[in-house]
């Protein structure tokens, strides 16, 4: 029998057999009993890193690959852990307020309008981002947990009511700046599971803001108000690391260098109008589960107790949501996944209105499963649709976000002082329904946008 050798010798190409190239032409099928499902990422991208490597005559390692493709995904946990470090110094201001405002006399209009000045600035990150996709989008990653973390630590020594407007306006603007392109990073990484990627990243902030007034609480109880200084190293060596790691890394950057801030914006003004909507109808229940909750459970006779405890489930519950929502989008998509979360979170939240007694935290704990999972998942959505202008995109999804967050808490605030905090859960249950519609609306046209990506394609060719 005639053997057939197709293998190329060292530094040069050599030309297959013609069986050879029949069986190089025909296409690769696997027997039954080795069908891959969708979920199989790393089996199927080693076989075809292998017959590309077998096609072009070259030698692939594997194993190499399969090391770069780790090293990613650690990039993304280690994206993830700075996130969680920043958001752990942004929350040191709540648990300080109460030392802060005898120690300078702050009425409580003053202490309303600090925690407003460290939010105010998220109108500012659609610039922000478009500024990362123009220089780079590791940048503010980088440097905004050193920033944020020299700022907070240092706020317990600030002289006067002047310079702690302007510390916590500073770290506002330091958060706006690492929550515009830091997704961007993480998607940037995660490849085909962004979902995923994004699920990690949010959960990292979610943490943080839980972490964080225990940290400040114990760092005063040890060194006093103005001893939290020293806990500024921690935000430096995260800063450090990340510079260590993800300048090693790397990444597409888009050829952004020829497209103005306003056409940026143009491309993105397709979303705007039902993001805009999808994020004000959620903000009401969001609103009604996180600033109102243990109220609202105390007013129908709950102790004090079980309100605290009503928040501790539903957020334990929402930083779970978080994590498994993204992967689950990776598989299924993110269409379902909103449209899922869309319907089941207004129709909970009903039944937890209906709800008495202990009934309440089982369907807490499903309301938090349900309602944190638009967030990673839409991300992952804006980051696909916007693929050259990731941080730009994800900007004005943040900025929409803070705006209708900071109406919603107003409104559902009013309605509850006019007729009561039922009443206003009922309100927020029945705007929540809106979610539906504009989930499908946000999600109908992706073919709208395709001729806008092959245009960035075509310029970054170019």
């Amino acid at each position: 029998m005639t053997r057939t050798t197709c293998a190329g010798g060292k530094g040069r190409r050599r030309r297959a057999s013609p069986g050879c190239r029949g069986l190089l032409s025909r296409p690769f099928s696997t027997p039954s009993r080795l069908r891959f499902s969708q979920n199989d990422d790393f089996v199927v991208s080693w076989t075809a890193i292998y017959l590309i490597s077998v096609r072009e005559g070259n030698a692939v390692a594997v194993g190499e690959q399969g090391q770069r493709i780790r090293g990613l995904w650690a990039g993304v946990l280690q994206v993830a852990a700075g996130h969680l470090l920043h958001d752990t110094f942004t929350a040191f201001l709540a648990p300080l307020l109460p030392l802060l405002i005898p120690k300078l006399g702050l009425s409580l209009v003053i202490a309303g309008l600090l925690s407003t000045l460290i939010q105010l600035p998220s109108l500012f990150q659609p610039l922000l981002g478009y500024i990362s996709d123009r220089l780079d989008i590791r940048l503010f990653v980088v440097l905004a947990p050193a920033i944020s973390a020299t700022v907070m630590s240092f706020i317990g020594a600030a002289p006067n009511v002047g310079i702690l407007l302007m510390m916590v306006t500073i770290v506002g603007f330091s958060s706006a700046a690492f929550h515009a392109p830091a997704p961007a990073v993480v998607s940037n990484l995660a490849g085909r599971r962004i979902g995923l990627g994004l699920s990690f990243f949010q959960m990292g902030g979610e943490l943080g803001r839980a972490l964080g007034p225990m940290l400040i609480v114990a760092a005063v109880s040890w060194w006093g108000l103005e001893g939290t200084y020293r806990l500024a190293l921690l935000g430096w060596a995260v800063s450090l690391f990340l510079l260590w790691r993800l300048r090693r890394t790397p990444l597409e950057r888009p050829r952004v260098d020829d497209l103005s801030f306003a056409r940026a914006f143009q491309d993105v003004r397709g979303i705007v109008i039902p993001l805009a909507g999808l994020t004000l109808s959620r903000a009401f229940i969001n609103s009604a589960l996180v600033t109102f909750l243990p109220t609202y459970v105390a007013s129908e006779g709950a102790s004090l107790w079980v309100a605290g405890a009503s928040l501790t489930v539903f957020q334990i519950a929402a930083m779970v949501g978080a994590l498994l929502a993204g992967g689950i989008s990776d598989r299924v998509g993110r269409r379902p996944v909103l449209f899922a979360s869309a319907a089941a979170t207004p129709a909970l939240l009903f039944l937890f209105v209906a709800a008495h007694g202990w009934w309440r935290f089982p369907i807490l704990v499903l309301l938090g499963l349900a309602n944190i999972a638009t967030l990673p998942v839409l991300m992952a959505f804006i980051q696909e649709r916007f693929p050259h202008i990731r941080a730009t995109a994800n900007g004005v999804y943040m900025a929409l976000t803070f705006v209708s967050a900071s109406a919603a808490v107003l409104a559902l605030g009013g309605m509850g002082d006019a007729w009561g905090l039922r009443t206003a859960y009922l309100i927020s249950a029945g705007l929540g329904v809106l979610a539906v519609p504009f989930v499908g609306w946000l999600t109908r046209t992706p073919a709208e946008v395709r001729p806008m990506v092959q245009a960035w394609e075509e310029r970054s060719r170019g």
